[in-house]
């Protein structure tokens, strides 16, 4: 009997150095996982880009006289406003080349659609050195290292 007894108490003993083992390693790859907190030469400056798009029927359309056939609606209109927001303060316009003439962007073809103005204001802003970090609906949010 004493010799299960002691056969037992080694198998407890074992078991408990396994686990503390275990417990040290777990603690050493949380010690890893953890993120590195940022040094203090590292300092960022964030920006928001806000824009919005209202579709607005035209003034002005007259309904035909009554009985000459089927009236054709009033064709919208789309109205934008576009905002820059910085720590320094905001920047508005009522389009993507208003805003990108406002922030001394470079200038899209005259007759480029607003697709090609917001590219070109994007351009703008990457080489200031801003970099996009989160796009939620109609917000953008940039960062870049703090001059």
């Amino acid at each position: 009997m004493a010799k299960y007894l002691a056969l037992a108490v080694a198998l407890c003993v074992a078991l408990s150095v396994a686990a503390a083992v275990a417990d040290e390693k777990k603690d050493e790859k949380k010690q890893d996982s953890t993120p590195e907190p940022a040094r203090k030469g590292d300092r960022w400056e964030y920006a928001e880009l806000h824009y919005s798009t209202l579709s607005m029927r035209a003034k002005g359309f007259a309904n035909p006289v009554k009985g000459d056939g089927p009236v054709a609606p009033a064709p919208f209109k789309a109205k934008s406003k576009t905002t820059w927001i910085t720590g320094d303060g905001e920047t508005e316009g009522d389009s993507w080349e208003d805003l990108a003439a406002k922030l001394k962007a470079p200038a899209a073809a005259k007759d480029a659609r607003p697709a090609a103005h917001k590219v070109k204001f994007l351009n703008h802003l990457g080489a200031q050195g801003w970099e996009l970090v989160s796009n939620d609906g109609n917000a953008m949010t940039f960062k870049r290292k703090a001059k």
